[in-house]
C-alpha cells in the first residue's frame, strides 16, 4: 500500500468516526479493527507510534513485555501494603479479654501455627500492651488459651511482625493484603464496565514468554462475535476481585458467572494490540498455535514524517573535538535516510534476511534534525556491532579495516567498537567514524562468481 492510499485510508476513518459521533453511535466504531493484533517489524520503524495514531482518544492500557514477566506482574497477584487508615486502629483487650479471643481463633482454625500468626497479626496492640506492663508474658497467654509448655510462641511473635512493618514512622498503620491488578485485569473490567472501546497494548510481546504469561488466558484469544468462545475459570482471589470491580457494571450482555468474576469472557470492546520487533525474534519464540490468533500487520521501512505528514530530512553530522564539521564524502553531512537504506542493504546481504535491520525511527535527531556523532556511535555503531555484525561476521574488509600510522608506516588495522572513540573513552573519534561512514557509503556488492 502506497502512503497516498494509507492516508486516504486514515481519511476515511477519521470521516466514519465523525459521522458515527454525530449520530450518537461511537459503540461499535472500532469495530472495523481486529480485535487481537501485532504489529511487526524492525526496530525503528515505528510501530508503537502506528498504534498511537490509531487509539487517539481512546482509552489505552500500556504493559511491556520481559523476560521475567509471568502471570502475575500481567494479571495480578496478592501483595502485601500498608493501611493508612487510622480508624483500623485496634481496640486494647484486657489480659483476659485476649485469651477469650485467643481460644476463639485457636476454635476456628486446624492449624495452630496458622491460628497463632492470625491472631498474632490482628491482636499486635494489646500484646505489645501486655507485654509492656510485665505482668504476663506471651508464654502466660499461650499457657492460659491453649496449654502450658507450648512451643508455638514462635509464631505468634512472628505474626506480631508481620504487623510490626516499619513500626516507627507507621506504628498505627498495619499490613494488610490485597489483590493488585496488573494491565490485563485493569483494561479487563474497564471493558465490562463500560461500551466504550478498551484497547491492551503490550510492547514487545516477544521478549517475554507468552505461554507462561497468558496462561489459561489463551484460551480466551478464540472469539466468536468478538466474544471469547471458550470461558476459563478465575482463581478465587481474582474472582473476588472481579466480583466487587464488575457489581456496580450497567451492561447487560454478561455471559453467566463473568459478573460474578467466577469466568473469564473477553468482551467485544476489548482489543489486544502488540508490537513486535523482527530482530528480537530470537529472544522467545512464538509458536504457532499463538501467531494464528492474532492479525499481523507488518510495518516497513520507509522514510520518517512528522505528524502533519511532512517528510523529515534528518542529517548525520561529525564534529571534532574543536567544534568543526568534518566533511563525509566531502559534505557537511550525511543524510540519515541515505545511511538507513545503505546499511539496510549491507545488513540483507550479510544476513539474508530484513530482521536486523534498521527502521527511521532507530534513534532520535535533535530539534534541528540533527543526529550527532555521539548520539550515533552509542546507538547505531553499537547495535550494528553487538547485534548484527558479531553474529554475522566482520569478513568485508572494505567495511572493517582501516589505515593507521605505526613507527612512521601506514599500517591496516582490524575496526573494532572501542576504535570509535578516543584514547580515554570519553569523545567520538571523528575519523575512524568518517572512514566508517564513507566505506559504508561507498559499498556495492559483490557479484557473485558462476
Amino acid at each position: 500500500m502506497t502512503n497516498k492510499e494509507i492516508l486516504e485510508t486514515e481519511i476515511k476513518s477519521s470521516l466514519n468516526r465523525a459521522i458515527k459521533l454525530l449520530n450518537g453511535n461511537v459503540e461499535n466504531f472500532s469495530n472495523e479493527h481486529p480485535l487481537q493484533q501485532i504489529f511487526y517489524g524492525a526496530p525503528g520503524t515505528g510501530k508503537s507510534h502506528k498504534i498511537k495514531k490509531l487509539t487517539k482518544d481512546e482509552s489505552v492500557i500500556r504493559t511491556t513485555f520481559h523476560p521475567d514477566s509471568d502471570y502475575s506482574t500481567f494479571v495480578g497477584c496478592y501483595k502485601p501494603s500498608i493501611d493508612k487508615n487510622n480508624d483500623n486502629q485496634q481496640i486494647i483487650l484486657d489480659y483476659d479479654g485476649l485469651v477469650d479471643k485467643f481460644k476463639e481463633y485457636l476454635g476456628k482454625q486446624n492449624n495452630v501455627t496458622k491460628a497463632c500468626v492470625l491472631f498474632g497479626h490482628d491482636y499486635h496492640d494489646s500484646i505489645v500492651k501486655m507485654q509492656e506492663s510485665k505482668i504476663h508474658t506471651i508464654t502466660d497467654l499461650l499457657a492460659d488459651a491453649y496449654k502450658s509448655g507450648t512451643t508455638f510462641d514462635t509464631p505468634l511473635r512472628a505474626g506480631m511482625n508481620v504487623y510490626e512493618y516499619n513500626p516507627k514512622e507507621n506504628k498505627n498503620n498495619r499490613v494488610i493484603y490485597s489483590f493488585v491488578p496488573q494491565a490485563f485485569t485493569k483494561a479487563y473490567t474497564a471493558a465490562w464496565n463500560t461500551t466504550d472501546a478498551i484497547y491492551l497494548i503490550i510492547e514487545e510481546i516477544n521478549r517475554g514468554n507468552c505461554a507462561q504469561i497468558f496462561g489459561d488466558l489463551f484460551q480466551l484469544l478464540d472469539r466468536k462475535d468478538g466474544v471469547s468462545e471458550y470461558p476459563v475459570d478465575a482463581d478465587s482471589d481474582l474472582a473476588e476481585y472481579l466480583h466487587k470491580e464488575l457489581a456496580d457494571s450497567t451492561r447487560d450482555d454478561f455471559p453467566e458467572g463473568v459478573k460474578e468474576g467466577e469466568k473469564l469472557v473477553l468482551p467485544s470492546n476489548l482489543y489486544i494490540w502488540a508490537t513486535m520487533n523482527t530482530s528480537d525474534q530470537s529472544l522467545f519464540p512464538i509458536d504457532s498455535a499463538f501467531k494464528r490468533r492474532w492479525d499481523w500487520r507488518y510495518i516497513k521501512i520507509k522514510k520518517g514524517r512528522d505528524e502533519d505528514g511532512n517528510e523529515l530530512d534528518w542529517k548525520i553530522v561529525v564534529k571534532d573535538k574543536d567544534e568543526n564539521i568534518v566533511k563525509i564524502n566531502n559534505k557537511d553531512s550525511l543524510s540519515w535516510w541515505d545511511f538507513i537504506s545503505k546499511i539496510n542493504e549491507i545488513i540483507a546481504s550479510m544476513t539474508s534476511s530484513a530482521d536486523k535491520q534498521m527502521g527511521y525511527f532507530f534513534c532520535k535527531a535533535d530539534n534541528e534534525g540533527v543526529i550527532s556523532a555521539d548520539v550515533f556511535v552509542s546507538k547505531v555503531i553499537f547495535y550494528l556491532w553487538n547485534d548484527v555484525f558479531k553474529d554475522y561476521g566482520f569478513e568485508d574488509a572494505s567495511l572493517f579495516q582501516y589505515k593507521d600510522m605505526v613507527d612512521g608506516k601506514e599500517v591496516t588495522k582490524d575496526l573494532t567498537f572501542p576504535d570509535f572513540y578516543d584514547e580515554e573513552g570519553e569523545k567520538v573519534n571523528e575519523m575512524r567514524l568518517k572512514g566508517f561512514l564513507e566505506s559504508v557509503m561507498d559499498w556495492k556488492k559483490e557479484e557473485r562468481k558462476a
